[in-house]
């Protein structure tokens, strides 16, 4: 390949790896994404995947941020995206009616996701998500979702089995919290 470029006098062909990262990191650039941001590759929910099908996994997202204190999505709310924090903090609150409060369960940060229960149920949110910081996430619709089920099956079931193990592992958690409560 090398003799090939100083014969030409042409630059080297760019390895697919190397196309594929210069492709991806002007997508996020183009769509507002900071390259100091959590990197996609590395979500828990997207482990496995190609760089291929990382390519086409960023198509089927969007990005939006929030403002301190903005609401992404309330406790009861219908919506059905899935969200990937990339940058800042957000908290997710649960509302105790008995005392009129809400109680804020966890603080979610860069490389976590959430919203994935509605996405895949369709079911109303079960808590009320808020920024805590300047918040920026991929979002994916249940549009693009279902067309990736649709187009890119093995893609979809990579997907639909990190998020199955990423929630597993989050009512191991609920239920070793709720044992310790009990005790």
């Amino acid at each position: 390949m090398l003799r090939w470029a100083v014969a030409t006098g042409l630059p080297m062909p760019m390895p697919a790896l190397g196309w594929a990262s210069n492709t991806l990191l002007a997508t996020a650039q183009d769509s507002g994404m900071q390259t100091n941001d959590y990197p996609l590759r590395h979500f828990d929910a997207l482990a496995g995947i190609t760089d291929g099908e990382l390519i086409i996994m960023q198509s089927a997202l969007n990005v939006r941020a929030w403002k301190p204190g903005e609401v992404v999505f309330p406790e009861g709310d219908a919506s059905s995206e899935l969200f990937l924090i990339t940058h800042g903090a957000a908290s997710l609150r649960l509302h105790m009616a008995d005392v009129n409060r809400s109680m804020r369960l966890v603080t979610l940060s860069p490389g976590t996701l959430f919203g994935e229960l509605a996405l895949l149920d369709q079911g109303s949110r079960s808590a009320t998500v808020a920024a805590d910081s300047d918040l920026r996430c991929y979002v994916m619709t249940y549009e693009p979702f279902t067309h990736l089920r649709a187009d890119h099956p093995a893609l979809a079931i990579r997907l639909m089995s990190n998020l199955g193990r990423e929630l597993s592992s989050r009512l191991r958690r609920a239920t070793r919290t709720i044992y310790q409560l009990e005790g």
